[in-house]
């Protein structure tokens, strides 16, 4: 997904980092510039969440809404083209 997101964004590819990577860089920002690093707020939760997360940790199961919702049930994986249309909203 953040190659995908990248493209959409114009951000070139050689940008992307691995998370370990973006969060040594966040934990040593220089101090006196703390303003300009929101990201800090949020590297505690990361840190302790976001891999698991992100790796099957926490699943969000839809079997129960798709079978109250036809429209939900005929829908597929998310595609390129509409996290694009997400984007360019």
């Amino acid at each position: 997904m953040i190659p995908l997101l990248a493209d959409h964004l114009g951000i070139p590819r050689s940008n992307i980092v691995p998370l370990w990577e973006w969060a040594k860089m966040v934990r040593n920002f220089p101090e006196d510039k703390k303003v300009d690093n929101p990201a800090i707020q949020l590297i505690e939760f990361l840190g302790e969440h976001f891999i698991r997360m992100s790796c099957g940790g926490l699943i969000l199961d839809t079997k129960r809404a798709r079978a109250h919702s036809k429209t939900l049930a005929a829908q597929g994986p998310i595609s390129e083209e509409l996290v694009g249309k997400y984007i360019n909203a």
